[in-house]
């Protein structure tokens, strides 16, 4: 899914006001009634453009999705680069197996 600032077309310091004209803009682009002939897909993507609108032009909500993401960046950035460093390295794909149930204690790693 994709972020609701990305959606919307706005950039993550958007004004409230930057947000309500995009958000129209895409409004008339991607209404089903003026697309009739890709109803559903339009469907779909005007109602995530209506979930999108009503978090980010509501204060409160837009505060708690901008602290969600303050949270987690970070966290997100970190496993990034830790999944980066494992695939690069062909050797960290090595795993230690774990032996069958017939396997001596002391041959298992």
């Amino acid at each position: 899914m994709k972020c609701y600032y990305d959606l919307l077309e706005v950039p993550k310091d958007a004004s409230a006001e930057q947000i309500k004209k995009s958000y129209r803009r895409l409004a008339l682009q991607w209404h089903p009634d003026k697309n009739p002939d890709k109803a559903a897909e339009c469907t779909a993507y005007f109602t995530l453009l209506q979930q999108a609108y009503e978090v980010l032009s509501d204060p409160d909500e837009r505060r708690w999705l901008q602290g969600f993401y303050a949270v987690y960046r970070d966290v997100f950035d970190q496993l990034a680069v830790e999944e980066l460093d494992f695939i690069s390295d062909p050797g960290k794909n090595q795993f230690p197996t774990f032996g069958y149930s017939h396997s001596d204690y002391d041959t298992v790693s």
